[in-house]
């Protein structure tokens, strides 16, 4: 027999392992190594929030696996959902691709009431993990298909009841509004564009002012008349040139401005900005900002990552040079600079992002910057000369957290090449090429398109730049106008008129009415063009002479285009056929105007249905137009909502007023006070007799009705108005609030405002018994005559009006039993007398003749 050899025990483990690894192979499909590195088993997950649910109500599907993956920008592939309806019926949705986490989300709306069966499918993908602490494998990874478990999703023929709707404030409000308070939103508007920026729409301000009541003022400088020898002379005002209320904002609730005048050079001296809360008045802080700087513009930055969600404040000043430095609008305190900030057309992104635009049409190129798109503001780490500064994620969660606050960047500086930073400069978004030779500059950036506009006496060229995702810097349209003979042979002045700025503060409204607009001077006509072709679509009529002088300015907002100027007429015209809506003669009737028999006018801001204007002069005749008007025109019907003339002097280079909140914040140029508008709260008290009183006698209820404003409250009301300043009717308004803040003489006409009167009866019973209306100096009264006896609940309601929120108060009224009247005395009937009046008469004349018996008898002695 031939011996094994000695290696004879190596052939046979040999051997063994090579069987044990067919059985291997047999029991698990071939796959070669190189393709993965290890195999991980996958657990697919199915969610309905909520449930069980209505019919016909969204439910939010939950669907992925428990595995997450390393980037935020990452996610799993191909899931899908099987849905079993109640009928049997069977359906898919997806595909789906999951977040980092491993999960997605997806609406789901069921049709019909029973019991649904969800399972979610997650396909057999690979992934690349290099080294790391997070899982315990490296490599190419496979993981395996899996099904979820079923989810029951019950659905139910009655609705699942929702969070309730929080109604409009109808009480006085103030900062902070509660976050929960959603539907708050559109009360609650900012200003970011500095009080410069006129002729806008203004949103989320659907409690805009509807009379001119006013909140409180404050001094902004030495104002007003100065008397003694220089008689009717004025303080100085700002015009022309030196604006005293430029830039001013209203940001989350905080009314920011500049305390002190500034023309055509720098900042002479030392400047202040203060921040007040606008809606009670209350100075926050003022002080110098960095190097003597002033507010430039405001931003509300939404930071929308996967690792924070929320809003950050900015009020922003441009010192220079390139240089951005934000503060914050809450305490005035300096977070973060940007140097070497790039030039171009500033708007603001969809999340609140400063955003500049440059459009080199000579060169051919467009280029986006994104101030929320520079590393080094959203890694964790703080110390500059570290090499990785302003890589993404270093020192931090990448781009999932905001840490700007204390770092001065540059805001362009070189970057390491990412999907967001594909230029490797920091903030750059893009760079692309676009047609060369376009005439004329940018006019407006809206959601989707840069539009550019050049006018000439011959001829009106626009263009279009797209700006779609992966389409920018398309060409949408290229169109040229050949215009009137008249235009050149006139040599007319011609230019854009609308819209009157370049940046996002227009692009709603532009975008809504798709039209852009030239002024033909001498002739005084405005010409309609189509945003969207280039092509021409109307001519309006001449404008008043007048308007041909400066200080002409025009708004496009809802649908219309809006008009005025020195002429005191405001046009509002229809932006697709270019008729001519309605008009609103600013007629100044006492003639004081020296050019004319209208106020020259400039447009504030569109909103809540309304068109704020005001007066203004490029230099102000001193002494100054008595009677200067501010009002708010219905943009739909041209009807008047209010005017008080008086009251709100405007500027021309002294900054307009702004709105924020529903609240308007203006200064004044006759009195150089800075005075906040709006609607205002109100109080009410209610007196009854302390003692009870009988049942059907009459008793007076009555109280005061007074304006509770946070002005109101300043020693100069309070001396003049030691009750409080009574509330009266909206129609008084004006003269009313001429009176109370400026000191004009008392209206003689003024009436209070209703009080309506309710009881309680002792029975439980409730009734209106009438409806009483206080005088000019806030008191009511109304008389009633209780029928029951016991305590009646007294309520007296003012239900509020478009100056004041309401107010009630109650009290109480003890009502006693009827009183019984006082019987009359009957006298007693006298006994009859001893002695009767005809016993007394004979007695009489016995008497008398015994007496002349006498008399004779004594005589005849004698």
């Amino acid at each position: 027999m031939k011996k094994i050899p000695k290696n004879s025990k190596i052939t046979t483990i040999t051997l063994v392992l090579l069987l044990t690894l067919s059985a291997i192979i047999i029991a698990f499909p071939s796959v070669s190594s190189q393709e993965y590195d290890f195999r991980k088993t996958t657990f697919a997950i199915i969610g309905a929030t909520p449930n069980p649910i209505g019919v016909n109500q969204e439910t939010l599907l939950h669907v992925g696996i428990t595995d997450f993956l390393r980037d935020v920008d990452e996610g799993w592939e191909g899931l899908t959902i099987t849905v079993t309806r109640p009928d049997g019926q069977t359906e898919t949705l997806g595909p789906f691709k999951t977040d980092s986490t491993g999960g997605t989300g997806t609406i789901y709306t069921p049709t019909m009431v029973g019991t649904y069966k969800l399972r979610t499918n997650f396909p057999e993908q690979t992934y690349f993990w290099t080294p790391n602490n997070r899982v315990p494998f490296e490599g190419l990874i496979l993981y395996e298909a899996s099904e979820s478990e079923e989810l029951e999703l019950v659905v139910n023929q009655d609705p699942r009841a929702e969070y309730p709707l929080i109604p409009q404030p109808d009480e006085y409000w103030t900062r902070p509004i509660d976050a929960q308070f959603r539907e708050w939103s559109t009360v609650a508007g900012n200003w970011l564009e500095g009080s410069g920026r006129g002729g806008i729409v203004a949103p989320a301000n659907s409690e805009a002012p509807d009379t001119a009541h006013v909140l409180w003022s404050t001094p902004l400088e030495a104002g007003g008349l100065v008397g003694d020898i220089l008689d009717d002379h004025a303080m100085e005002d700002g015009d022309a040139y030196w604006g005293k209320f430029t830039d001013s904002v209203v940001v989350a609730g905080i009314f920011c401005y500049n305390e002190y005048s500034v023309g055509f050079t720098a900042p002479i001296g030392v400047h202040k900005v203060t921040a007040m809360d606008l809606r009670t008045g209350e100075k926050l802080w003022s002080k110098v900002l960095g190097d003597n700087e002033r507010i430039s513009f405001a931003q509300l930055l939404l930071w929308d990552t996967f690792n924070y969600h929320g809003v950050f404040p900015y009020i922003w000043t441009t010192p220079g040079g390139g240089v951005y430095k934000a503060y914050d609008p809450f305490t005035g305190e300096w977070d973060h600079t940007l140097e070497n900030v790039p030039g171009g057309t500033r708007t603001y992104g969809s999340k609140g992002e400063i955003l500049i635009y440059n459009v080199n049409t000579r060169n051919g190129y467009m280029t986006l910057w994104n101030s929320s798109n520079i590393p080094a503001l959203y890694n964790g780490q703080t110390d500059p000369s570290d090499p990785n500064y302003g890589e993404p994620g270093y020192g931090g969660f990448g781009w999932g957290s905001w840490y700007a606050r204390g770092k001065t960047v540059d805001a362009t500086g070189p970057v390491t090449v990412y999907p967001n930073q594909p230029l490797g400069l920091a903030g750059y978004s893009w760079n692309v090429s676009i047609p060369t030779g376009l005439s004329g500059s940018t006019v407006v950036i809206v959601e989707k398109k840069v539009i550019g506009v050049s006018v000439t006496r011959t001829e009106v060229s626009s263009w279009a730049l797209s700006l779609e995702p992966g389409k920018e810097g398309t060409l949408l349209f290229q169109n040229t106008w050949q215009a009137p003979a008249e235009w050149e042979t006139g040599t007319l002045d011609v230019s854009l008129a609308a819209p009157v700025t370049t940046a996002a503060f227009e692009a709603d409204s532009f975008l809504d009415s798709d039209v852009f607009v030239v002024w033909a001077k001498e002739l005084r006509k405005y010409y309609g063009f189509s945003a969207s072709t280039g092509a021409f679509l109307w001519e309006t009529p001449s404008q008043p002479y007048l308007d041909i002088y400066v200080g002409t300015n025009r708004a496009i907002g809802y649908g219309k285009f809006f008009t005025c100027g020195y002429g005191g007429v405001l046009n509002c015209y229809d932006t697709q056929t270019g008729l001519l809506d309605w008009s609103y003669d600013a007629v100044d009737p006492k003639n004081e105007i020296l050019w004319g028999n209208n106020w020259p006018l400039r447009i504030q801001y569109i909103t809540d249905g309304k068109i704020y204007v005001g007066m203004e002069e490029h230099s102000s005749v001193d002494p100054k137009p008595r009677g200067a008007p501010f009002f708010a025109v219905d943009i739909e019907t041209g009807d008047l909502v209010w005017r008080i003339d008086g009251g709100f002097r405007q500027n021309h280079w002294g900054g307009q007023s702004i709105i924020g909140d529903s609240v308007i914040a203006t200064m004044d140029s006759y009195s150089q006070l800075i005075f906040a508008i709006g609607k205002g709260p109100s109080s009410l008290t209610l007196e009854t007799p302390l003692l009870a009183i009988s049942k059907g006698s009459g008793v007076n209820i009555k109280g005061r009705v007074t304006d509770v404003s946070p002005g109101t409250k300043d020693y100069t009301l309070t001396s003049r108005f030691p009750n409080g300043v009574p509330a009266v009717a909206d129609q008084y308004m004006s003269d009313w609030m001429l009176y109370v803040y400026k000191q004009f003489p008392r209206p003689s006409d003024a009436v209070g405002v209703p009080v309506k009167i309710q009881i309680v009866d002792p029975e439980g019973v409730y009734a209106w018994i009438g409806t009483a209306t206080s005088d000019a100096y806030g008191n009511y009264a109304y008389p009633f005559a209780p029928q029951k006896e016991g305590q009646y609940t007294i309520i007296a309601t003012f239900d509020g009006s478009d100056s004041y929120y309401g107010a009630q108060a109650t009290d109480y009224l003890l009502v006693g039993p009827a009183s019984t009247p006082t019987s009359p005395i009957t006298p007693e009937t006298p006994a009859s007398p001893l002695v009767t009046t005809e016993v007394a008469l004979v007695l009489v004349a016995a008497i008398a003749a015994i007496v002349i018996v006498a008399f004779l008898a004594l005589r005849k002695r004698k």
